[in-house]
């Protein structure tokens, strides 16, 4: 991307001050330096930018190569130097500025990176190029809003449209506007071996519920680069996030094929085989975890829990044992411990196991059941039956809760789902049942508008605007829908 940005345009820029020297004899050294680039050898290109600069200390356009070049090779604060010199010296130029954004934004100093960009935008409006820095500077520092009409400017007056389009269809993803998956869609069409726009579409669209498409999206990616570990391995992770552990066993199955081995390799791999079935395996590979990382919490505890399914009690003991060692303040680590405690007969440590997850949580209606049906076990029917009621009570309103938020999930999924496939009359039925909820309110929006019900889908903007003022895509979307209703 930042070779598209160093344009014709940086073509005679020099530096005032000192006397031109002469052009070295024998083959320009910039040229050999930009033939080394081309080749990829970036140390080679450095030392020869490096030497014609010394040569030409006036010379901008191989200075701003030379910044690339260090860029390229992960040194960033270098190049933020040598470009903030350059700036100095040429405070009316944009194509320093432009590339001090550029720098500035890949040392993660977006704020100061649209400054820049505005600033060479001002000096030369036309540009697109300045326009398209400008964008990705404004999304990168959390103004999508803004950073939207720089880069549709860009798109429409470059030649090379793909860069700008693929920031605004992320600018748009951040607003939430539908447009994001029209112009992810576009960038795909014009540059189908995209993988880097391919991935952030399925993010969108995972983002938006559509979990199936997303992972095609993904899974196209797998086919053209198979040999991405590094993607097989964050596939898994979304794929365990969705409940789809036997496909994410698949995917890190490949990976620890191809020899890499990592506590967190080790750990999710474990965890999608033990979920999808294959416990003996799951808990090779959770040890495998343990000794990678013995420090790390969620191996150990997830090993003992799996160890207690398999019914490996003793086993089960000594991870879980580690595991409130490491994390003795965890009421569900005590639960753990004393089911594989009592699993294992020794139930005066699994009374103490209870008892200590009940001091942590009083609420915790599980404790109350397994410390009340171990009390009543052991012929302590009183106090049993008393850990029996609070349990009653408190798994009723856990009951409840969960019941509740599964409820809204499901409905509020069910109606993103029908709103996708153009049932905007169903959807507005499953978001409607929420009337206090901003997500649902703007479901409900966007089905009135599909229905050309503009004045009601207003209304819920903005009750949905004043429950999240804080949400900058709702308000985004509700200025939207006050310019489309103006305008028509």
């Amino acid at each position: 991307m930042i070779a598209a940005l160093l344009g014709a345009s940086f073509l005679g820029l020099t530096v005032p001050g000192a006397p031109s020297q002469a052009p070295p004899p024998g083959p320009d050294v910039a040229t050999r330096a930009a033939e080394a680039t081309r080749k990829g050898d970036l140390a080679t290109a450095r030392r020869l930018y490096e030497e014609a600069l010394r040569r030409d200390p006036q010379n901008g356009p191989v200075a701003l190569a030379l910044a690339q070049t260090l860029l390229a090779l992960g040194e960033g604060p270098a190049a933020e130097a040598l470009v903030v010199r350059l700036v100095e010296s040429l405070p009316e130029r944009p194509e320093p500025r432009r590339m001090l954004a550029i720098v500035y934004l890949q040392n993660g100093k977006a704020p100061e990176a649209a400054a820049q960009a505005r600033k060479a935008v001002e000096l030369e409006p036309e540009n697109a190029e300045g326009r398209f820095v400008l964008g990705s500077a404004l999304r990168a520092a959390g103004q999508p809003a803004e950073a939207v009409p720089e880069l549709e400017r860009s798109a429409a007056k470059s030649s090379r449209p793909v860069p700008a389009l693929h920031q605004l269809a992320l600018a748009y993803a951040m607003l939430r506007d539908p447009k994001a998956e029209g112009t992810f869609e576009r960038v795909l069409a014009l540059a189908p071996d995209n993988h880097a726009a391919r991935l952030d579409f399925a993010s969108y669209l995972w983002q938006v519920r559509n979990f199936v498409r997303g992972n095609q999206e993904v899974e196209r990616v797998l086919k053209s680069a198979p040999a991405d570990t590094v993607l097989r391995r964050k596939y898994a992770a979304v794929l365990i996030e969705q409940g789809g552990f036997e496909q994410a066993a698949g995917e890190l199955e490949i990976v620890w094929k191809s020899g890499a081995r990592d506590y967190d390799l080790a750990y999710h791999f474990g965890l999608a085989l033990a979920e999808s079935g294959r416990s003996n395996e799951g808990v090779l590979r959770l040890r495998d975890a343990v000794a990678a990382a013995p420090d790390r919490l969620a191996a150990h505890h997830t090993l003992g829990r799996v160890l207690y399914r398999a019914q490996r009690p003793e086993e089960a003991v000594a991870e879980l044992e580690r595991a409130a060692a490491l994390q003795p303040n965890s009421s569900e680590i005590q639960l753990d411990l004393g089911l594989a405690y009592e699993a294992a007969a020794r139930l005066d440590k699994a009374e103490a196991a209870y008892r200590e997850a009940l001091r942590l949580d009083p609420k915790m209606a599980k404790a109350h059941y397994t410390l009340g049906t171990l009390l009543a076990r052991t012929g302590r029917r009183e106090e049993g039956a008393s850990h029996a009621a609070l349990y009653q009570a408190a798994f009723q309103a856990q009951q409840q809760a969960t019941s509740l938020g599964a409820s809204r999930k499901a409905e509020l999924n069910l109606g993103w789902v029908a709103l996708q496939s153009g049932q905007p009359e169903r959807a507005l039925e499953q978001f409607e049942r929420h009337p206090d909820d901003p997500d649902a309110l703007r479901g409900a929006a966007r089905a009135l508008i599909r229905l050309g019900r503009d004045a009601e889908a207003l209304r819920k903007y903005e009750r949905a605007v004043a429950l999240a003022p804080e949400d900058l895509a709702l308000r985004y979307e509700l200025e939207r829908e006050y310019d489309r209703v103006r305008n028509k």
